[in-house]
């Protein structure tokens, strides 16, 4: 048998020696012994069955889920002259009935089926008909409830081996912990079962982990390290959302545009996206552009990946947090299959958990869905029997459609009905209690509860690894129960390799004075961190470092260490970015959920200990402070140094009685400092005197007729002080300072009456007085501007879009829209445009990035679609509007119609940048559900469309036959379906007969809307139909 064994590899397959396993797995299962095979992904698992299938008599039967490549991995098999099949639910009838006759007749050896095949009875009697010699379980951590990829049709192996003479078993998995493979063996019932464990560890993977405080600084860490890669192999990124394969496909396609290979030709792609919600066409293309080297990165959801081989891909990329140690390894462990050294990269930010819990929290149904479905199933039809689509079901029960799978076979175990083989995309049901109540649900919401706690756990194992100071390959390696400690390639870890680092590097060379106050200030904040009795936020530890006596540090006895007050001469905000700059360079690390906190990472741990350089460069104004905090002792403090430290307390949230006790000054000192950073603009007066204050001495001022402050002080009560007094004086004074007399009657004049224009000279006097304000009163001025409807003011206004405050730029849109001459459009596009293209007077590429609108192909019934931007994005647990999808909102929503016209040449920009849409023979828009607005924001948009490209638009042509509930209410897809369905129709219809139509919409929920006026205009006759919208809503 050894002879026979070694000559079939050689001569079938074509390889001289096994891998450390096979052999042995092999013996085990040609002798009848049961065995489960644990190896590492791109082992040579599948040899372990697909040899001794040729030597035995029977069939040998495959269970996989990976119905997608069960046709890869058959076709690989003919090649090598091995008859094989694969039975799932891609076939047509008449497919699935010719293979199960071949398979009775005994034309295959091995046999491919997905799980769900084992419901179907007819499927069954054919296993039951033919010799089945071994049944091997592929992907086996999927029939443990305790694994991470648990899969209930996997159950149903159990009742398929009752059925069937048992067969030898081989149960096969990569990633099982020593707990889940247990469970597989008592889940098949294999209690003898010989294990076969060649361990998990992968000598040639380095493990990195990197540390983001945002998505942009995620964003940043992703550039630098796909720009030290060699793309003339392939790498892969995962992602945590189908959105979020997306956003990465375009950031890296912006940052990187195309790509040089080995041989110097530049690729057409750097990146190709996916994701389960393409179609299957598309999926199989971006595979194989992936897998033939014509693309060198795949960005994707763990969609992709199950049964890829390929030996070449340097790296892979986890940007987002994955749910447990088990599937980050299986991803992990795609790099490097070639035995070649390969990195395995985690960018970790803390608020990414919020993405895994949320899964967690809805990866089932409560009990009150399950009750409501079983409810909807019993009454639909009042017989044992009833078949329903899942659709249907999500449409009457309003249950997500990721929780009806799994409702229903909870319903089954509950006792409720039994699941037979569906067919015709129907689920079979056979009704067994018709009383809801009477279910027996309580030990399976336990079980529910009790799968929940354990994944939460799983997640914090996984949190864990990533906020972990140890060898990361050990704790890996120890989470699978391996525990030899084989030597890796070059180093195995971002943590170890920083553990042997040679001490030799704490000096070398001459440093300048910035260097050296650089490296005092990085390790000033290393020990700070070290010292605290409990690890705080970034803020918070900002606070410590300046010597704040605000109460949430002084009450917990942080003010108590040494490191208190180290840093007392900075700015918190400067102080925050040194903090992050340990972070980005990894001394320190965000460790923590929804409250981050600030932890000292190995490698500034091994700069305090060896007293290691740290190459922190500051900024001429960091450094001047900095060097004033060495000089302190030396130098008298000035009356700038002193305010500032008053300024910097108040900001903290210390009252001026506060900040007198903290800094041993009298009150009056302290209000005195404090009148003068509001002369400055650097504090409002309202943050320092309180309203009821403030009104009673500017009454006192209007009775006195003066601001003479003894004159004041003689009308107000004891208790009012006479800095709080100079506090309000100062205000009254930069209000007054701040309009000159000329400008105060060109406001007056034109508030009065808004048809009188701003003269040239006063609008300029006007631009120079707005960009001496601070943020928020340049936000009230520009808004101001927009309310006076000042066509003069154009210029500043113009100007305002690029400011730095969001606020300030939205405000200054809505400012020229107001105006309400068209010919000023140009300037607010253009200077929008600014942030949408690559010559961006932002800086930052990234920041660029973040702030550009990015156009998305709409998937649809028509002929083709687009979305010129998505309407939010997830940023840790909040979903943020993009800017467009912010103008977008206060448009629809909140009655800013001075919009339409920047969003309409947004449209019509694209319109010309692409022919084919101007290219048609008239407009139409998605009519209006609600009837009762001011204004309708889609047909204003079309007009304004149709004025601008003279493309003709039909407002009566498309209307709706009744009236319909607002789509964004519907609690699913197939409730959305039910409630726009027949909704449209054409009047007349014969002027759309063998017409070209671009329909446009304001924002794309679900596309139902757009789906269902397109069915109704290609039924009439449309020859084309093309669909635009602004923004679309970020799906899951």
């Amino acid at each position: 048998m050894p002879q026979l064994i070694q000559s079939t590899l050689k001569e079938r397959f074509g390889f001289d020696a096994f891998r450390p396993g096979q052999r042995e797995a092999i013996s085990y299962v040609l002798d009848g012994q049961d065995t489960l095979v644990v190896m590492p992904t791109g082992s040579g698992k599948s040899l372990c069955y697909q040899l001794p299938a040729l030597l035995f008599e029977g069939i040998t039967l495959v269970i996989s889920p990976l119905i997608a490549l069960m046709k890869d991995q058959v076709d690989m098999l003919h090649k090598q002259g091995i008859a094989a099949t694969f039975i799932n639910s891609s076939l047509s009838l008449d497919e699935l009935t010719e293979r199960q006759a071949d398979v009775r007749a005994g034309r295959y050896k091995l046999v491919y089926v997905s799980p769900e095949r084992l419901r179907n009875n007819a499927f069954l009697r054919t296993l039951a008909e033919v010799d089945v010699s071994l049944l091997a379980v592929d992907e086996a951590h999927c029939i443990s409830q305790w694994g991470y990829d648990f899969r209930p049709d996997y159950l149903h192996i159990r009742d398929l081996l009752d059925q069937i003479k048992r067969p030898c078993l081989m149960a096969l998995t990569a990633t099982a912990t020593p707990e889940v493979q247990n469970d597989v063996l008592r889940q098949l019932n294999m209690p003898q079962a010989k294990r076969i464990v060649t361990g998990f560890d992968r000598v040639n993977l380095e493990f990195q982990v990197e540390y983001a405080i945002n998505e942009k600084k995620k964003l940043e860490l992703l550039q630098k390290f796909l720009k030290s890669c060699d793309f003339s192999h392939s790498g892969i990124i995962y992602v945590g959302t189908r959105r979020q394969a997306e956003f990465l496909h375009e950031f890296v396609g912006d940052m990187f545009g195309s790509l040089t290979d080995a041989k110097g030709f530049r690729l057409k792609m750097s990146s190709c996206f996916y994701h389960a919600g393409l179609d299957d066409d598309v999926r199989k293309r971006t595979q194989e552009l992936f897998l033939t080297g014509q693309v060198p990165i795949m960005i994707a959801t763990n969609a992709f990946g199950m049964g890829i081989d390929k030996s070449d891909v340097r790296f892979v990329v986890h940007y987002d947090l994955p749910s447990t140690i088990e599937r980050y390894y299986q991803e992990a462990g795609r790099a490097g299959r070639d035995g070649e050294q390969a990195q395995a990269l985690l960018i970790y930010c803390p608020e990414d958990r919020a993405l895994q819990e949320w899964f967690i929290e809805n990866d089932s149904p409560s009990e009150d869905e399950l009750r409501l479905m079983f409810q909807v199933i019993v009454d639909r039809q009042n017989q044992e029997w009833t078949a329903i689509r899942y659709d249907e079901l999500a449409r009457l029960t309003g249950v997500h459609p990721a929780k009806l799978k799994v409702g229903v076979d909870q319903l089954e175990q509950a006792g409720g009905l039994i699941r037979f083989p569906d067919t015709g995309g129907r689920v079979n049901l056979q009704i067994i209690e018709r009383d809801a109540s009477s279910l027996n649900l309580a030990d399976l919401l336990k079980l529910n509860r009790l799968r929940r706690k354990r994944k939460l756990q799983e997640l914090e194992e996984m949190v864990n690894y990533a906020e972990g100071d140890g060898c990361r390959r050990k704790a890996l390696l120890s989470h699978f129960g391996d525990v030899k400690s084989e030597q890796a390639y070059v180093y195995c870890c971002d943590n170890c390799e920083i553990t042997d680092q040679p001490s030799t590097l704490s000096t070398g060379g001459t440093h300048d004075a910035v260097s050296v106050l650089g490296n005092q200030v990085a390790h000033q904040i290393l020990q700070c961190v070290t010292e605290l009795n409990q690890p705080l936020g970034r803020t918070k530890l900002s606070q410590v470092l300046r010597g704040s006596q605000a109460k949430g540090v002084t009450e917990y006895g942080h003010h108590q260490i040494q490191s208190y007050g180290v840093l007392n001469s900075f700015v918190g905000k400067k102080i925050l970015e040194t903090i992050d700059w340990l972070i980005e360079h990894g001394y320190l690390k965000l460790v923590g959920g929804d409250y981050p906190v600030v932890q000292l990472a190995p490698k500034g741990e091994q700069a305090l200990q060896k007293k290691l350089s740290i190459d922190l460069t500051l900024s001429p104004s960091i450094s001047n402070e900095v060097k004033s905090n060495v000089k302190k002792h030396e130098e008298p403090e000035s009356d700038v140094d002193t305010i500032e430290k008053t300024y910097e307390l108040f900001q903290n949230g210390l009252s001026p009685e506060q900040i007198a006790i903290e800094r041993k000054l009298a009150d009056s000192t302290v209000y005195a400092h404090l009148a003068k950073l509001i002369k400055r603009g650097d504090v409002s007066v309202d943050d320092v005197i309180s309203a009821i204050v403030r009104q009673q001495i500017e009454n006192a001022i209007a009775q006195a007729g003066t601001e003479y402050i003894t004159s004041v002080k003689e009308l107000l009560p004891d208790e009012i002080s006479y800095g709080q007094i100079r506090c309000v004086i100062e205000a009254r004074l930069r209000e007054r300072s701040m309009t000159t007399p000329k400008q105060e009657t060109v406001v007056a004049g034109v508030q009065t009456s808004q048809q009188r224009p701003l003269k040239d000279g006063v609008a300029q006097k006007i631009y120079e007085f707005y960009e001496k304000l601070p943020g928020q009163n340049r936000a009230e001025f520009v808004h101001l501007m927009g309310e006076m409807q000042a066509e003069s003011a154009m210029e500043m206004l113009t100007k305002a879009l690029q400011d730095e405050d969001g606020n300030v730029r939205r405000l200054a849109a809505s400012a020229i829209g107001k105006i309400g001459n068209y010919q000023a459009v140009p300037n607010l596009t253009s200077t929008i445009e600014t942030t949408d293209s690559s010559s961006s007077s932002i800086e930052n590429t990234i920041e660029a990035f973040l702030h550009t609108a990015h156009p998305q192909p709409l998937k649809g019934n028509w002929d083709e679609g687009f979305a010129l931007d998505f309407h939010s994005r997830y940023q840790g647990h909040d979903n943020l509007k993009t800017e467009l999808g912010q103008m977008v909102t206060d448009y629809k929503y909140h009655g800013h119609k001075e919009f339409v016209q920047p969003l309409a040449k947004k449209l019509i920009d694209f319109i010309r940048e692409h022919p084919k849409y101007k290219n048609v023979d008239f407009l139409l828009a998605i009519p209006s559900t609600r009837k009762d607005r001011v204004y309708q924001p889609v047909d204003l948009l079309a007009q304004e469309v149709s004025k601008n490209l003279n493309i003709p638009y039909k407002s009566e042509l498309l209307v709706r036959t009744r009236q319909t509930e607002q789509q964004k209410e519907m609690k699913n897809l197939e409730q959305k379906r039910s409630n726009i369905a027949g909704a449209f129709r054409m009047e007349p219809p014969e002027e759309i007969r063998n017409q070209r139509v671009l329909l446009l919409d304001d924002l794309v929920h679900s596309g139902e809307t757009l789906k269902e006026a397109t069915r109704t205009l290609k039924q009439t006759g449309a020859s084309t139909v093309y669909v635009l919208v602004l923004t679309k809503a970020m799906t899951m």
